[in-house]
């Protein structure tokens, strides 16, 4: 009998786990899969939920860094008290759902700094064109 390489074994694999996602989904599911794992380079053998959870929970941790930093330098540098680090709290949390939402672009957020205020923080072109549910 001949001995498979690597490569085919993977592809074997590969045709397999799409044979059986596509049977217990659909193939609209599996097509889904597929962008995903491609936009992710997720491999075959590590559950998608788990991805998912693992991102989501990786959001909310950047978001409450992120908010905390904000706040600090917000009281440190500029004197910031209780009602306007509320009020700026606040503005984030809606900001951060219009964006998640898709009612807010990072593009559009961005044009609006560079235009209104002319400041420019040199953002990639990536995170920018970027779409809030395109690895959900």
């Amino acid at each position: 009998m001949a001995k498979i390489n690597k490569e085919a074994l993977a592809r074997l694999e590969g045709m397999k786990y799409a044979y059986n996602y596509a049977r217990k989904f659909g193939l609209d599911e599996l097509e889904k899969d597929i962008k995903f794992r491609g936009a992710t380079n997720l491999p075959y053998s590590v559950d998608r939920k788990q991805v998912i959870d693992f991102q989501e929970e990786t959001k909310e941790r950047i978001l409450s860094t992120v908010m905390l930093m904000s706040v600090l330098i917000l009281r440190e540098e500029f004197g910031y008290g209780r009602k306007r680090i509320e009020k700026f709290s606040e503005k984030f949390k809606e900001n951060t759902e219009q964006l998640q939402s898709g009612d807010l672009t990072w593009k559009d957020a961005y044009e609006a700094m560079v235009e209104e205020v002319g400041f420019s923080l040199g953002i990639d072109e990536d995170i920018l064109n970027a779409e809030p549910k395109d690895l959900s």
